[in-house]
């Protein structure tokens, strides 16, 4: 059972960068919102000493539907690294986000190259449009 919190929240967009962390967030999402999760697992301290257990893939899309209108996963961390670089994948989830939201395009590339140190602005381009297929 969910808490009486979950769904109460005010945001439109919950944009999560590890499954956990979606189900530690969902109760921001107002209902009816949309959740734009990295399908990827980061397994913390009490999950890898045996004290926890991570939730499985079909109790996250559970849970994360009960409030959620629309539910993306998104192979962050892959799309990354067939750009070689997995720390890259941060972007490729603003890039699936960026498809959800009124805002062209244009404006999205230029704060990312305003925003990045000039060395990494090419990957995470890259990055950002890979997250948009």
């Amino acid at each position: 059972m969910l808490s009486p919190l979950i769904g109460l929240g005010e945001v439109d967009y919950l944009l999560a960068l590890e499954k956990l962390e979606a189900l530690r967030y969902i109760e921001m999402l107002r209902p009816g919102g949309t959740v734009i999760v990295n399908d990827h697992r980061i397994s913390p301290v009490s999950v890898s000493s045996g004290n926890d257990e991570y939730p499985d893939d079909q109790r996250v899309r559970r849970v994360l539907s009960e409030v959620a209108a629309a539910v993306h996963f998104v192979p962050g961390v892959e799309l990354a690294e067939e750009l070689g670089n997995a720390r890259a994948s941060n972007v490729v989830m603003l890039g699936a986000l960026s498809k959800l939201i009124a805002i062209d395009l244009d404006v999205w590339l230029e704060v990312i190259a305003e925003r990045v140190p000039e060395k990494y602005v090419a990957l995470n381009r890259q990055a950002f449009l890979k997250g948009r297929m």
